[in-house]
């Protein structure tokens, strides 16, 4: 939600160049990233079942995931927001996401300026929605879970967050979501 994607074109290429029907792609990558996040499974591992299963170098599935992620995009709705609130609330991303996320959204977004805290699931070994990732993300932040607001565009990645006494929404859109941010924290500073 905080990173949208944009058109796949690149991928569309890339299926096109491997022979691939449309969207295929999408399940080979997620394939080859396999339970990784929480199961161990490196970035050297994902790109070595990348290559195998595509007949891709190593230096070509290098580029085909680079490719793969070029869509994404940093919302310009939500990251304003977020800077105007930094100086009243603290702030985390918690995504599922593989090994090299860290690295990938410093680079390419800067997220290190942009949020206090950022939490990977591959890092910590454990994913959304197990309580125990929402547990440590408010412990970091050094903020009780009834004092959190979390977003998700997925339904039971806000239920395990409310399940730990987090006010948790489903995103659906910028607009209203920035809407339901702004009811929650006007006047209030007591959130992480």
């Amino acid at each position: 939600m905080l990173i949208p994607e944009g058109a796949p074109i690149a991928r569309r290429v890339w299926e096109s160049r491997l022979g691939l029907a449309v969207g295929e792609l999408d399940q080979i990558v997620t394939d080859a990233i396999g339970p990784g996040w929480v199961g161990g499974r490196s970035e050297a591992e994902i790109h070595r079942r990348l290559s195998e299963v595509t007949g891709l170098v190593r230096s070509e599935a290098d580029d085909l995931l680079e490719d793969f992620y070029s869509n994404a995009y940093l919302d310009p709705t939500l990251s304003a927001f977020i800077r105007t609130v930094r100086s009243r609330f603290k702030v985390a991303t918690l995504p599922n996401a593989a090994p090299g996320n860290r690295q990938a959204m410093t680079d390419k977004f800067a997220f290190d300026q942009l949020v206090d805290l950022m939490v990977i699931s591959a890092e910590e070994g454990i994913e959304k929605p197990d309580p125990a990732i929402y547990l440590l993300t408010a412990e970091r932040l050094g903020v009780e879970p009834t004092g959190c607001v979390f977003v998700d565009d997925r339904l039971d990645n806000v239920e395990g967050a409310t399940a730990v006494g987090m006010t948790a929404f489903v995103h659906a859109h910028s607009p209203a979501t920035l809407d339901r941010l702004l009811e929650l924290t006007v006047g209030n500073n007591d959130a992480g």
